[in-house]
């Protein structure tokens, strides 16, 4: 794969940063991969709740639609603690 940076065609595995990047990448999802299920749902909910932060931040939704889904999210959160808490005692 190639990229122009500074007006200069470059070849990105080419690059030192590239490769690492890379290595941490994939490294980074063995970690993610051998995970239980539910510590990935959790991760993706504060994730979910990590973005509605930063577009309301930016001011890119409106506070009513940050708060209503902030809201919903913190639902979710509880039932799926509630799921997971669940799982945990059978």
């Amino acid at each position: 794969m190639y990229e122009c940076i500074g007006g200069v065609i470059v070849k990105l595995g080419d690059l030192e940063i590239y490769r690492l990047s890379l290595e941490l990448s994939d490294e980074g999802w063995d970690i993610y991969q051998s995970l239980p299920q539910t510590f990935r749902a959790r991760g993706s909910l504060w994730e979910v709740k990590h973005w509605f932060m930063l577009l309301h931040k930016r001011q890119l939704i409106t506070k009513d639609q940050f708060d209503r889904n902030i809201i919903r999210l913190d639902l979710l959160g509880k039932k799926l603690n509630g799921f997971i808490k669940n799982l945990n005692t059978k």
